[in-house]
């Protein structure tokens, strides 16, 4: 598998991973601070473990760890912001510490193969963020016409009602007197006329 299907497949796994995460509830602020708390004390695990390492391969190492406490406070932010800008934002960081991970594997390479991989994995990162957009404008969209349904429905139910009341009076008008009168104050009670 080639680095960049890497990336892709990364990326892909990523993005279905906040997909998903999106039908969570909304986390609450001392939820959030433990999710935050966690990501530092995960990133310091892990960074630690890369102190074992040496040359191009701790750098490796500390982008990885760099890249999971991106990938795990954006997450929490999302959780606890529970926004569609939130959860955009969340898709960028994943693929801007994926970039991350994936510009400093290419630095052990060299010439053309070192430029290619370069370019492979920015190609990566401005697809995901394109995703990421496109996903974020789609459930802008759905909520617009959501809310212009709504409005939709409103007005017709308004529409509906007033019609009806219009019946009721017109009925009022066979009657005479205290009936007529009656027959009017009932039809403004039921319909909500003053």
């Amino acid at each position: 598998m080639t680095k960049f299907t890497s990336a892709l497949l990364t990326g892909a796994c990523a993005a279905l991973l906040a997909v998903a995460a999106q039908a969570a509830p909304q986390t609450s602020k001392a939820e959030y601070e433990a999710a935050k708390a966690h990501a530092d004390e995960t990133y310091k695990v892990a960074r630690e473990k890369c102190n074992s390492l040496a040359a191009h391969a701790k750098d490796v190492c500390v982008a990885e760890a760099k890249a999971q406490r991106m990938r795990d406070e954006a997450a929490a932010m999302a959780a606890y912001k529970n926004t569609p800008s939130a959860w955009y934002d969340q898709q960028v960081k994943n693929a801007d510490a994926e970039y991350l991970v994936a510009k400093e594997k290419c630095e052990s390479l060299t010439g053309n193969e070192k430029d290619v991989c370069t370019t492979e994995a920015k190609a990566a990162h401005t697809k995901a963020v394109a995703d990421a957009k496109a996903r974020y404008k789609s459930s802008e969209a759905q909520s617009d016409a959501n809310k212009q349904a709504t409005e939709a429905r409103k007005d017709a139910a308004e529409d509906k009602r007033e019609a009806n009341y219009k019946v009721e009076l017109q009925r009022c008008d066979d009657l005479a007197g205290d009936a007529k009168e009656a027959c009017v104050a009932r039809a403004k009670r039921i319909f909500g006329k003053s």
